[in-house]
């Protein structure tokens, strides 16, 4: 995640920010030779507003979602997909006012449902359907950061 913050009064400041995700891969067989395998990456650009208590960061705000399915990535070939969804955060900074300070933040990602598929085996002796599915993901974040 890479994130640009800039503060708007004492307790208000805008975050924008960039987020990739490798949601990770689904493997299978049918019959001895015909294989599939699928993968799914994200990456998410988000404006989030968020409102400062000391340490503690709450915020939320809309986001573009770029969602990647892979079908056998011998095979090479992909989609994508973009969504309009939204970023939810919870997140401590410690110190709160300091020029280098500590993040720990976690995310909930709301992308919604987005269509997959037909896609065949291997062999072509099976063809895994089209259907729909939701991309929606959660994240915990530990870093670091400097205010200018």
């Amino acid at each position: 995640m890479f994130a640009l913050e800039y503060l708007m009064a004492p307790s208000w400041s805008l975050r924008i920010q960039w987020t990739t995700a490798d949601l990770g891969e689904a493997f299978g067989y049918h019959e001895p030779t015909g294989w599939l395998s699928v993968r799914s990456g994200m990456a998410s650009g988000s404006v989030i507003a968020n409102l400062r208590m000391g340490g503690m960061v709450v915020g939320v705000g809309p986001a573009l979602h770029r969602v990647t399915v892979t079908r056998n990535e011998y095979a090479g070939s992909s989609t994508s997909q973009t969504r309009v969804g939204a970023t939810i955060a919870v997140g401590l900074r410690l110190p709160a006012r300091s020029r280098v300070f500590l993040e720990l933040i976690g995310q909930q990602q709301l992308v919604g449902a987005v269509q997959i598929g037909p896609y065949t085996t291997s062999d072509s002796s099976a063809t895994l359907q089209r259907m729909s599915g939701s991309f929606s993901y959660r994240t915990i974040k530990f870093g670091m950061g400097a205010r200018m």
